[in-house]
């Protein structure tokens, strides 16, 4: 009795088989005899439970007793063959009984206890972070008796390998397994426990294996270091113990005790070294080392390696002593010299610019710098004064060079290789403390002679001011002049004994010249005192005046006519009292006393005076000097007034004109005259003898009149009257006149009008002024002594009556009755006139579509402003109102592509409508094209229009309207294929369908695509961009590819075949292949022998000689893509291996036998032997 399990039954069903020792009857077996039991208590087992014969008569099967077996426990099923009644074919009964014993287990184990691993390093011995791959899994197991499996992932991995598993005994709970990890970095360890009944539970472990040293680094050194660390340490206190300080290679002088070592605030791998700078006061070559290996990370205990470490060059200030040495050495009495740079400048015994018999002969020298360095040497000095020193160079020329500054501003630089002392001498001009500086540089060429500069014999002189007072002096023609008070002395340094006397000084003048504030210059002065010769003289200019000399000019002045001004003209200057040697002349302007005439004194105003340009005389003139003044001739021009004839020669004469008189002078005339003829025309006036001057009573003019003056006597005025007559307007000026009366004439005259014409003062239509024309004959006036004029006459031109013809446009129609009018014919007007009509209103005598008669409403007519037509108009014109044409526009909708053209279309707008009417349209419209686009939209010609009953509207569609055929959306299924593993994701994909694609549309697709992953699984199948699809020329269809599409990423298969086979193993073999290797008869070349291996793991590419007995093997795993190129086994002797890749060319000189299924074939050099084959090498 068994219990037996059939292809196809579920997890938990079963079958329980009977076998008997012959054929018994069918009948008598039944559930009768069946006894189950559970943990020892009964189970009633039901009518489910079945009996049923087998294909034999001695074999039978119950069924349905699987039912009763779901729940944990021992069962024990007793068939007992009495109970049933079992009785052989010849009627025997049986009293035999079987029973059977079973477990059934479906509760899994439950977790570890304490699960960990150890060592586990660093701050934490529980967080899985450590170093090292030896490492013991540790921890209780739920329950003894469980195989425990540990496997490995590493983070991002999908599937986990075995490291090692252990069977452990029934009641064994302690789990303590060593295990070595193949790999650094991020780890899952999978403890898997499998019970009997084979029920499993897994628990899982994080770490990870920390293999990146500690690394440090120095930073802002020498100021403010720090330590800065690439992970926080465990042992910060051992930080002190690893380190290390040396100046110039050596520690003498060095001391660490006092440095201060302490974390930055929220910074946990950043350390102060603070007091580094007070450890040593070694100038030099400084370097910190830090031996990393005696610390550790605070996470994973992962020790250091190596070392940190940092240089720097330290230069401490030179002491006072020191400085002072550099003073004595350049014979300087200024003692304020330093120095600075990458090195100090030093006292040299051997070189120097002293006299041969001075005592010491010494220098400064620059320090020794490399490429890039310098080496500064300064004095700071109270400016401003004058410097000099001597300085010489060994250096390479152009590169490397020595180079004087003042305040930082170079002043002079030298290069090259001399034995020679330049010496320099620079004024110092700044005020207050001046840095001078001698800096000598490298460059970054190969140095040259001794590779420094020297300096000697710096003299620097501060300048020493004096200030003093000069006295002032007339001018006599020297410079020379004095002091007045002491002599004040400015710019001694504090400390300095240093003063000044003039005693064997000068004072003077720049110039003898007059002047005020003029510089007075203080020469032979000398300085005093012990410090004198750390000072030069440098004497301020202070200033006086010298006073220009007093002098008297003599001079003659001219007569001259009266001008009526008092300006006299002078000559003959003499100069008194001159100094020997200058020389003067004057150009001058005089006045006389008076303007009048006579005699007077004559006085200097204005003069210019040559040699005397620098000003040193102040000029008078004497004041005795007369002249005279004498009358002046005029003659005085006037005018006579014209008058009417009355038969005498009396004149009237006035406005007399007093040319040559002097501006400001004024005369006046009374005085009578005469014409020369007393008749009518133009005569010369003369003056009567008896006039009158007043305004010339000094007697400065001698007076004549003119001789020229003439005046004329007009004709008398006298003003016709007379009659003028109206008429009709007929386009001139022509007036008829008659009865002329001429009244105002001299008694004794007589005067008649013998002919004459006559105009109106205009052609038009008015009363006007009647105007009698020129060329008319008076008889009675022969001498021409009446000016004769007419009285103002009126009369009266009356306006024509004219009827205008015009003509009147058609219209369209606009809702109104308004007419346009032009064209219009003015019959009856006169030659030479014309009349235009500038604005006219009309109407219609309907305001909708028809001919109606037009009338003349308002209107302007251009031409007849004077009104000289009487204007009416025609009454049987005519014109027609037509249809008004608008263009109705509309709103078409966008659409998704549906292979049609159909279009919707609304909201019309009926742009031009006249208001007050009301229009609307019922129509149908279709796109240009049917295709996905941007189309004009037009409006089929089966449209309907309501509200035009009159026709008032021609009515026509707006052509500019468009809208959008949008791309129709889709979603394109398609078919993956499974494919083995080759380290890609790409994907094979075919058989695209386009659902949803209109009829009679079809299209095409290429594309590639990948898996999500590229590791072993069903993974979702994405295409990827780049795709092409024919038949979507127009873009009727925008696509998305289906998002549900899987295929199968499958394991590489290795082939074994059956017998004897030589074989490299090209796969990372799956646990499942991996035990079917090991059933495997596997031996491997090692050690120069071959050995049975039994259950070791093959490693990849290795080489075996394989057994196998039963039916071909198909091994599954994955291939290595990353595998380095292979290259021939360089052992000596035989070999045996075997390319896993490409086709390897055998090469002369190696012998290369293949086993080709049966035998060993020889590949003789230049032949391939073929990817994955295995073959013997002998070298």
């Amino acid at each position: 009795m068994e219990k037996v399990v059939l292809d196809g039954m579920q997890e938990g069903e079963y079958l329980v088989d009977i076998d008997f020792s012959g054929a018994v009857a069918t009948a008598s077996v039944n559930r009768n005899g069946l006894i189950l039991t559970r943990d020892g208590q009964a189970v009633p087992l039901g009518e489910d439970v079945v009996a049923s014969a087998g294909e034999w008569p001695d074999q039978f099967s119950f069924s349905g007793i699987d039912a009763y077996t779901r729940g944990d426990g021992v069962y024990r099923l007793r068939f007992d063959a009495a109970a049933s009644g079992v009785v052989d074919q010849g009627g025997n009964a049986s009293a035999a009984t079987r029973e059977i014993t079973w477990t059934v287990d479906t509760t899994p184990p439950g977790h570890v206890d304490g699960l960990h691993i150890e060592v586990d390093d660093g701050i934490s011995a529980d967080d899985g972070v450590t170093w090292g791959r030896n490492k013991t899994v540790v921890g209780a197991l739920p329950e003894g008796g469980l195989k425990v499996e540990i496997l490995y992932r590493m983070t991002g991995a999908t599937a986990s390998a075995l490291l090692t598993s252990r069977q452990f005994a029934a009641g064994e709970t302690a789990m303590n397994i060593p295990i070595t990890l193949p790999v650094d970095g991020a780890i899952t360890l999978t403890v898997r426990m499998t019970d009997a009944a084979g029920n499993s539970t897994d628990d899982s472990l994080d770490i990870f294996l920390d293999t990146i040293p500690l690394s440090a680094q120095f930073v802002d050194l020498p100021d403010a270091p720090r330590l800065l660390f690439s992970a926080p340490i465990l042992n910060a206190e051992q930080i002190r113990a690893g380190l290390t300080l040396t100046v110039n290679g050596s520690a003498a002088g060095v001391d660490l005790s006092g440095l201060v070592i302490t974390p930055v605030l929220g910074r946990d791998r950043e350390y102060l070294l603070e007091g580094l700078g007070d450890c040593t006061r070694v100038s030099g070559e400084h370097l910190l080392r830090l031996n990393l290996g005696v610390l550790k990370k605070k996470t994973s205990g992962l020790p250091g390696a190596g070392t940190c470490s940092a240089a720097w060059k330290m230069l401490y200030p030179l002491t006072p002593g020191e400085k002072l040495a550099l003073a004595q050495a350049v014979n300087s009495g200024w003692t304020g010299f330093d120095s600075a740079g990458d090195a100090y400048w030093t006292v040299d015994e051997q070189v120097s610019a002293d006299a041969p018999d001075a005592e010491p002969r010494q220098s400064v020298r620059s320090g020794a710098v490399g490429n890039g360095e310098t080496s500064v040497l300064s004095l700071v000095v109270p400016g401003p004064g004058v410097l000099s020193f001597s300085w010489r160079v060994s250096s390479a020329a152009g590169s490397d060079m020595l180079a004087f500054a003042v305040n930082g501003t170079v002043q002079q630089a030298i290069s090259g290789v001399s034995d020679d002392w330049e010496v320099v001498e620079v004024p110092i001009a700044g005020i207050g403390d001046q840095v001078l500086t001698w800096t000598y540089s490298r460059g970054h060429v190969a140095p040259v002679g001794q590779n420094c500069g020297w300096v000697d014999l710096v003299s620097y002189r501060k300048y020493y001011d004096v200030k003093f007072t000069a006295a002032s002096r007339v001018y006599d023609g020297t410079t020379a002049t004095a002091r007045t008070g002491e002599l004040v002395g400015q710019g001694q340094v504090a400390g300095h004994e240093v003063g000044v006397t003039d005693a064997n000084g000068a004072y003077t003048f720049a110039t003898p010249h007059q002047g005020q504030g003029k510089p007075v210059t203080l020469t032979g002065a000398e300085l005093t005192g012990a410090d004198a010769d750390l000072y030069q003289l440098r004497a301020v200019t202070a200033q006086a005046d010298v006073w220009p000399k007093a002098v008297m000019v003599g001079f003659t002045a001219d007569d001259k006519v009266y001008d009526g001004s008092a300006v006299a003209t002078v000559r003959d200057f003499v100069f008194d009292g001159l100094v020997a040697g200058d020389a003067m002349e004057v150009i001058a302007t005089a006045n006389f006393a008076e303007s009048k005439v006579g005699a007077w004194l004559v006085t200097i105003d204005d003069y210019t005076v040559t040699g005397n340009d620098e000003g040193n005389y102040l000029i008078g003139f004497v004041d005795n000097v007369a002249a005279a003044i004498m009358p002046k001739a005029i003659t005085v021009g006037f005018t006579a007034e014209d008058k009417v004839y009355d038969g005498n020669a009396v004149a009237t004469v006035r406005d007399f004109v007093f040319d040559g008189l002097v501006a400001g002078d004024a005369l006046e005339v009374t005085a009578t005259a005469q014409f020369a003829e007393r008749k009518a025309g133009e005569w010369i006036v003369t003056m009567d003898d008896d006039f009158i001057v007043t305004g010339n009573d000094e007697g400065n003019y001698v007076i004549a009149f003119a001789d020229n003056v003439t005046a004329s006597i007009t004709p008398k005025a006298t003003m016709a009257e007379f009659t003028a007559e109206d008429k009709v307007y007929d386009g001139n000026a022509v007036a008829t006149v008659r009865d002329f009366v001429f009244p105002g004439l001299v008694a004794g005259d007589a005067m008649e009008m013998a002919a004459a014409t006559a105009s109106f003062a205009e052609s038009k239509v008015g009363v006007w002024d009647v105007i009698i024309d020129d060329g008319y004959v008076v008889t009675g006036n022969d001498d021409g002594n009446y000016a004769i004029a007419f009285a103002p006459v009126q009369a009266s031109i009356t306006a024509k009556a004219i009827t205008v013809g015009f003509t009147a446009d058609d219209k369209e129609y606009d809702g109104n009755a308004a007419a346009t009018v032009r064209d219009f014919v003015f019959d009856g007007i006169l030659d030479g006139d014309a009349l235009e009509m500038a604005t006219a209103t009309a109407h219609f005598a309907e305001s909708k579509v028809g001919v109606w008669l037009v009338t003349i409403d308002d209107y302007t007519v251009v031409g007849n402003d004077d009104g000289n037509y009487a204007i009416a108009f025609a009454d049987n014109v005519t014109a027609s109102i037509t249809a008004k044409a608008i263009t109705v526009g509309f709103t078409a909708d966008d659409k998704v592509y549906d292979g049609t053209t159909v279009a919707t279309v609304r909201d019309f707008v009926f742009d031009g409508i006249v208001e007050g009417d009301a229009l609307e349209v019922t129509a149908a419209a279709s796109f240009a094209e049917s295709k996905v686009g941007a189309w004009a939209v037009t409006i089929d010609d089966d449209f309907t229009v309501t509200g035009n009953d009159d026709g008032n509207y021609a009515i026509a569609f707006a052509d500019n309207v468009t809208a959008s055929i949008t791309p129709k959306a889709i979603t394109i299924g398609f078919t993956a294929d499974d494919k083995e593993y080759d380290s890609t994701a790409v994907a094979t994909v075919h058989d695209f369908v386009f659902d949803g694609i209109v009829a009679g549309d079809a299209m095409e697709v290429t594309a590639t695509a990948h898996f999500a992953g590229s590791e072993v699984g069903i993974w979702p199948v994405t295409i990827d961009d780049g795709f092409t699809i024919t038949g979507n020329d127009d873009g009727n269809y925008v696509f998305n590819f289906a998002d549900d599409v899987e295929a199968e990423i499958l394991y590489n298969v290795q082939h074994i075949p059956v017998g004897w086979s030589m074989t490299v193993l090209s796969l990372d073999l799956t646990a499942e292949s991996a035990a079917a290797w090991a059933d495997l008869g596997v031996m491997a070349f090692k050690a120069s022998t071959m050995q049975i291996q039994r259950g070791r793991q093959p490693d990849y590419g290795e080489c075996f000689w394989v057994f196998n007995r039963n039916k071909a093997v198909a091994l599954q795993g994955l291939k290595r893509f990353d595998q380095p190129t292979w290259t021939t086994p360089n052992d000596e002797g035989w070999v045996m291996a075997g390319p896993p890749a490409e086709d390897y060319t055998v090469s002369e000189g190696e012998v290369v036998w293949a086993w080709n299924g049966s035998a060993f074939v020889l590949i003789r050099p230049g032949e391939k032997l073929p990817a994955g084959k295995a073959a013997w090498f002998w070298q």
